[in-house]
């Protein structure tokens, strides 16, 4: 199984107060002025099924998943240069930035045969892995129902959960970057299957 969902997050806020940004605060939109915001993301996965158990009506086995996930970022905002008055300076501000990040996981699926036509299957995969600083973990669901309209011919209706954490812990000597990054992605689709 194959697919590529995609998710868009436009937002505007009027800051309450004051919002800072910069690693020591250097940088503050003044209370009133406007902060929007695009989050779009997409993802790509292939899903790999090997039935350990197959009977006539049912099959149980390993799955595994293999995809990346593109996350994009436009933030646009209005920037008071004091604190704030008739005499404040307005300053634009803008910034752009993407990432793709791999993402695996490892678990199970089964699928099982309602009448001559339907199917209903799901699966359940994760992974945590850990390397020097970083550690990544991966939650994978989904299930789906399928009808077949002819032998090799189905449409299928399907919903899936993709939640990831992402963890880069600071130096022995306390200097780089440092965070944590939590994203959870839901689709759901309407698919056409074909069999050989």
């Amino acid at each position: 199984m194959a697919g590529i969902p995609c998710a868009g997050r436009p937002q505007r806020r009027d800051a309450g107060n004051r919002v800072y940004a910069g690693g020591r605060n250097d940088t503050s939109f003044a209370k009133g002025l406007r902060v929007n915001s695009a989050l779009k993301s997409d993802q790509g996965f292939l899903t790999y099924r090997y039935a350990f158990h197959a009977a006539e009506r049912s099959q149980i086995g390993l799955a595994v998943g293999l995809g990346a996930l593109f996350v994009h970022l436009d933030l646009d905002a209005v920037a008071g240069a004091t604190s704030g008055g008739a005499d404040t300076a307005i300053v634009q501000f803008a910034a752009s930035k993407g990432a793709t990040g791999p993402t695996g996981s490892l678990g199970f699926y089964g699928r099982w045969q309602f009448g001559d036509r339907w199917y209903v299957e799901s699966d359940a995969r994760g992974l945590y892995v850990k390397v020097d600083r970083m550690a990544a973990t991966v939650y994978e669901a989904g299930a789906a129902g399928r009808y077949f309209v002819s032998r090799h011919a189905g449409l299928e209706l399907g919903y899936g959960l993709t939640w990831i954490k992402a963890t880069l812990d600071r130096r022995p000597n306390g200097k780089g970057f440092a965070g944590q990054l939590k994203y959870s992605l839901q689709n759901a689709r309407l698919a056409v299957v074909v069999t050989p």
